[in-house]
């Protein structure tokens, strides 16, 4: 569920490029009870997938992953967050 939220956001911000696709960037965010993110989403080490190729494309990749998931603004959950 929170995946599809998010990647509802990612659309359109890819970074394109050859090699692009292969970027994946792992981030760590917690949610209020109400689904708001409590506190600034966290990157978690290295954005897998680098290839000469992409490398130049890997800041890009780890800002736009924060910022879609910003652009949510209030998940909905099929669960309930612990307070």
């Amino acid at each position: 569920a929170v995946g599809r939220q998010v990647k509802a956001k990612w659309q359109g911000r890819v970074p394109q490029g050859p090699d692009a696709e292969k970027l994946v960037t792992r981030v760590r965010f917690r949610l209020n009870p109400d689904g708001t993110l409590a506190g600034e989403p966290e990157i978690l080490g290295e954005t897998k997938g680098q290839t000469e190729l992409n490398r130049n494309q890997v800041a890009r990749h780890r800002e736009e992953a924060v910022r879609a998931i910003k652009l949510v603004g209030q998940f909905k959950l099929p669960f309930p967050v612990p307070a």
